[in-house]
């Protein structure tokens, strides 16, 4: 596969802050100008050309298994080319501009309240080129081109003015050892995975597949020698609406959507229990809304018979292709209770304690199915829950300094010369422990004949079943017959209907990791340095348990490996690869 890509990214910013100190109050205001740029050619197809060389070209009709692939190859007698091509280089650009205005009081020495606001300008995305972004417009079938007939340089994008975020933090010292926290607050963001550029950039007529396959399985398209024909030259029409071919790529925005944001909030008790060991309990939440999302504007709903008759755009215009719905019409929250205790390091030793209960809900990343399940177009709702390897309930996290207290300047061994020095001091012993529970997994159907449509099927709930064994393992981690393809009771056809497992719905292993290390240190006075050299001896170890974390189960409830884990953590998953403990061995000197 070889695909061509220039991609030329230029952002130019302009920010000035200021800052004014007026008795209890510290001022501050600003502005942050920024121009994107970008410069885009590419396209996900083979833009040197994707050639086939099939058997049956050099085959004969009369001799059942006849010919050879490699003789196609070799005499140059390709059936299928398919390539990429890019008319032209859109130029995209873009305004984001910000201006905030905060004002830390401290109403008293008691209370300090952090109040702020600020104002986001996100703008459409633009291009100087005539019919450098094209927009599909499902009322008529035609592609909207930029800066030609009247139409804008954004495709009829309109800009978005209403992003003003109201910013509010307050710390109270409820006592001398108290201290009580809370915050609200909202931010607006674009997401950078082609929320903003490129959406309208990488589409017809900008850019096209050009396709040639043989109308006949025992002839070649073309000799390799003579090339492909050449691509027609595009022609742009001046009123700015191009009809769509059928089995091209576009995609439709909504003219005037929302920005992405996310509302955040938090309440935190801090207790300092002894000067040097603090313990804090914290509720912490976000709303995110608006998130960019994605879907199918042409996908045919379950039913019977051909696909293309139920798909909406075949009816009106004779498209059969998916046609991308990129609105800012997804939302998630999360909501999780922290606790944290943290013994700062004091006598040779330090500990710091971390545990988050949380749930987070989606419905799933920009509409993209990662490993997850499908997402019905018209009734995105029946998959909101816990995505497919996004979120733990719990999680414990302990890290650790330790010192073997004998030596200079600890408890015992102060004073401590020859022998007893250099056996017993210098001794540390460091580490992270990680104790999680498993991802939210989604049950998933393999078949889709019982669904019939434009996206895939997922199992049923089958009711009273039991979802986990009395003990799991990895030959059952949970019980399969717990789902069943959909049923329909006295039809004759088993069709069309959307299974009713939801997302996240099973719960995969957990995973218990330990990282520790043990070292010695000999401090001496040498040539080297004014001061003591210092010569380590470490012995790191990850996995130091050589604990096996389990990998997710395979949860295709069709599969003969259903409720089976064939792998170790993370292969084939988003919960990162934990490998067999391994063990080195390191000598540093410090001078």
């Amino acid at each position: 596969m070889l695909f061509r890509s220039l991609d030329i990214i230029n952002i130019w910013e302009g920010v000035n802050n200021w800052t004014l100190m007026h008795r209890k109050h510290q001022l501050r205001w600003g502005a942050d100008i920024r121009r994107n740029m970008e410069d885009l050619f590419t396209i996900n197809a083979h833009t040197e050309g994707y050639f086939d060389f099939s058997q049956t070209i050099t085959s004969s009709a009369n001799v059942s298994g006849s010919g050879l692939g490699t003789a196609s190859f070799l005499l140059g007698n390709p059936d299928v080319f398919e390539r990429g091509v890019y008319n032209f280089i859109p130029h995209e650009r873009q305004w984001r501009d910000g201006i905030y205005f905060q004002d830390v009081w401290r109403i008293n020495p008691k209370l300090t309240a952090n109040l702020g606001v600020r104002w986001d300008y996100y703008g459409p995305d633009t291009t100087p080129i005539k019919g450098g972004l094209g927009e599909f417009d499902p009322n008529t079938g035609e592609q909207i081109l930029a800066n030609l007939g009247g139409n804008s340089a954004s495709a009829s994008i309109t800009p978005y003015y209403e992003d003003w975020s109201p910013r509010i933090g307050l710390a109270y010292k409820l006592t001398n050892q108290t201290v009580v926290r809370a915050a609200l607050g909202r931010s607006y963001f674009a997401t950078s995975y082609a929320s903003t550029f490129q959406t309208l950039a990488t589409v017809y007529p900008i850019a096209e597949t050009q396709s040639v396959t043989t109308p006949n399985i025992y002839e070649g398209i073309f000799p390799l020698e003579q090339g492909p024909p050449p691509q027609p030259t595009l022609v742009l029409p001046s009123n700015g609406r191009l009809t769509l071919p059928d089995n091209v790529s576009a995609v439709f925005r909504p003219h005037n959507q929302p920005t992405e944001s996310v509302d955040q909030w938090n309440l935190t008790i801090e207790r300092e229990i002894t000067k040097d060991l603090n313990f804090s309990v914290g509720y912490i939440g976000n709303k995110s809304t608006h998130l960019a999302f994605s879907y199918n504007l042409n996908a045919a709903p379950p039913g019977l018979g051909s696909l293309d008759a139920r798909r909406p755009l075949y009816q009106k215009f004779g498209l059969e292709q998916g046609i991308s719905r990129a609105c800012n019409c997804s939302d998630a929250n999360y909501e999780a209770l922290q606790v944290v205790a943290n013994k700062r390091f004091a006598h040779g030793y330090s500990i710091s304690s971390s545990y988050t209960w949380s749930k987070s809900l989606d419905y799933e990343i920009a509409g993209f199915a990662w490993s997850d399940q499908a997402v019905d177009p018209y009734d995105r709702k029946l998959s909101y829950g816990p995505g497919t390897d996004q979120n733990r309930a719990q999680v414990w996290v302990v890290s650790h300094v330790w010192q073997l207290p004998y030596g200079k300047s600890m408890p015992w061994g102060n004073q401590a010369t020859g022998v007893k020095k250099w056996t017993l001091g210098g001794w540390q012993f460091n580490g992270t422990t990680i104790l999680e529970s498993g991802f939210f997994l989604s049950p998933q159907l393999s078949n889709q004949s019982t669904l019939n449509a434009d996206w895939g099927q997922r199992p049923d709930r089958v009711p009273g079943v039991p979802l986990y064994p009395a003990h799991k393992t990895k030959q059952e981690w949970f019980n399969p017959a717990a789902f069943q393809i959909p049923q329909f009771p006295g039809q004759s056809i088993q069709c069309c209907r959307f299974g009713n497992a939801s997302r996240g719905s099973i719960v995969g292993p957990g995973e218990f990791m330990t990282q520790w290390a043990f070292w010695k240190e000999f401090r001496f006075g040498s040539p080297l340095n004014r001061e003591d050299t210092l010569f380590q001896i470490r012995w790191e170890n990850y996995n130091f348990f050589n604990h096996l974390v389990l990998g997710n189960p395979n949860v295709v409830i069709d599969s003969s490996q259903a409720g089976q884990i064939t792998t170790s953590g993370g292969l084939g998953g988003g919960d990162g690869y934990v490998p067999p403990r391994r063990m080195q061995f390191t000598v540093r000197i410090q001078f």
